[in-house]
């Protein structure tokens, strides 16, 4: 497909087509000089739309956001279908800062709110992760000299921030939390509403707001039938993940593990 094809295929919503005319050019460029490159933060919808186009378009991606498990990654450029992970990592030009409180209690909300207050697009902003203390922060490079003395405070708090320390973790190794749940059929409504408590109308309504993605794709399918494997996201609760269909019980319903990762979206 040419580029016109490509992005009348995948522009679906209002403003699609500039950002993926953009990254077509920002590939393209990087492919002809040879040279790797990085997008800026894109959410899990533009990282589908962005490797869909990109490998239509026969040009490789990889995506990475600062560590195993992110939300936000970026689209990286390499001219190589299978690069090393070090070598996708060096090209994001991505940075972990620490931010260090004395306050207790901070929320996601008030670290992005803070941050937005600084003017900064949330493109360049990836996952803040939320400790008891602080926070971790994952930035684009070309602003962590910026945020590290402007960012002072989140709320009322007062903040200290410092670029993380040559092997100091980003994320703690959390093991997921098993969820065995039983569901008539393996429906997206339903099964989100087991893993959150939810029933199934509001389950509905969840997924009819655009508040669901499953595999990192928007979903507004409330019958989509989920299979082992699908990774799912209720924003502002959870992800979690089907392990495992573990058969039926006696009254004909089907079982199911799941496997929560309880950070917020």
């Amino acid at each position: 497909m040419n580029r016109g094809e490509l992005l009348d295929r995948y522009a679906a919503l209002p403003g699609d087509r500039m950002w993926l005319g953009h990254l077509l050019d920002l590939a393209q460029a990087c492919a002809g000089q040879d040279r790797p490159g990085a997008t800026r933060f894109l959410d899990p919808r533009q990282q589908g739309l962005a490797a869909a186009v990109l490998r239509a378009a026969g040009i490789p991606v990889a995506l990475w956001g600062g560590f195993e498990g992110a939300e936000r990654r970026v689209a990286v450029f390499l001219n190589d279908w299978d690069p090393p992970p070090e070598a996708v990592q060096a090209a994001c030009r991505l940075l972990p800062l620490r931010a260090e409180t004395a306050t207790e209690g901070l929320t996601h909300r008030d670290y992005l709110g803070a941050l937005m207050g600084l003017q900064l697009g949330r493109e360049r902003i990836g996952d803040l992760l939320v400790e008891p203390l602080g926070a971790v922060l994952l930035v684009c490079e070309d602003c962590a000299d910026f945020l590290c003395q402007n960012l002072i405070q989140a709320g009322r708090a007062r903040l200290t921030l410092r670029p993380l320390a040559p092997g100091e973790p980003i994320a703690p190794a959390l093991p997921p939390q098993e969820l065995r749940v039983t569901v008539s059929s393996p429906r997206l409504d339903g099964v989100l509403g087991a893993a959150f408590r939810l029933s199934r109308g509001r389950a509905q309504e969840q997924i009819a707001a655009g508040r669901v993605q499953v595999n990192g794709l928007i979903c507004q399918k409330p019958d989509r039938a989920l299979r082992e494997g699908d990774a799912v996201t209720l924003r502002g609760s959870g992800r979690f993940r089907l392990h495992q269909v573990a058969g039926q019980t006696k009254k004909g319903r089907l079982a199911l593990l799941l496997h929560l990762d309880g950070r917020r979206p």
